[in-house]
Formats: structure tokens, sequence, C-alpha cells
């Protein structure tokens, strides 16, 4: 019984440990650098069209939207933040995704996307939050 009680007190204690020594860096620290509203999508993060839409997108275009950030400390990762893309149609929420990332280096890049037909044609709106704040938005066109 000794043994397992100072080898839960161990495992306890590295938990805590590993928790804390995770930096977390708060969304106020961190600087918008870019946004980009393409279609340009790939499943290679290097070979990622970074080209932004210039007029409306068509209806079967897939529509991502790109949000660089930073923040000052380059020799540590920001932790765990959690990210959620609100699409709108007009005024009308139309979809919500949300993930949780490890923002591991500076800069870091966030890619939401949405089908354009899943919007319809119209004027449109796309908002990224982290941790619950509001961090860039972008407006765009959806035409037939």
């Amino acid at each position: 019984m000794t043994f397992l009680r100072a080898t839960l007190i161990v495992m306890v204690s590295s938990v805590v440990l590993g928790v804390l020594g995770c930096a977390t860096i708060p969304v106020a620290d961190m600087q918008h650098v870019t946004s980009i509203l393409t279609t340009g999508g790939s499943a290679d993060a290097f070979k990622f069209d970074r080209t932004p839409q210039t007029g409306p997108f068509g209806i079967g275009n897939r529509i991502y939207f790109l949000t660089t950030l930073r923040w000052d400390d380059t020799s540590s990762g920001a932790g765990n933040h959690k990210v959620k893309w609100k699409w709108y149609s007009g005024e009308k929420e139309i979809s919500i995704l949300e993930r949780t990332f490890n923002f591991n280096t500076t800069p870091f890049e966030l890619r939401g996307s949405i089908l354009a037909s899943a919007l319809g044609a119209g004027h449109h709106k796309v908002e990224v939050y982290i941790d619950d704040k509001l961090f860039d938005s972008k407006n765009f066109d959806v035409a037939e």
C-alpha cells in the first residue's frame, strides 16, 4: 500500500508541475498579423495558396479564412486556446466551428473554411474568436 501511495503522489506531482510549466499567453498579448479570404485551399500546408480573393466567391467555391497572429516571446508557445469561427449570411448565423489548438510557435496561422453553397449568394461575414474574445473578422460576397 505504501508503494502505491508513493507512486500516486509522484504521478500527481508530475501532472501539477507539467501544468504549471506550460505557459499560456493571453489573447490580449497576441497581435494580429494578417487576414486572408481565399479559395486556394490545399491539404499541404506548404503549398497553400495565400492569394486573397478580390471579388465575390463563386457558389461552388470552398472559402478559407486565414488569420495569422503572433506574440512577443519567440522562444515559447502560447499554450492551448479555444478557437471559434462564426460564419454569417447577412445577420443570420449559419455555422460555428470550434476547436482547441496548441499555439506552439509564433507566428501562428488559423484556418477556417466553409462551402460557399452553405452560405448562399449575398453578403456574408466571418468572425474568429480566441477564448471567446473576438480576434478577427472579414466581410465578403458570394455570387451565383
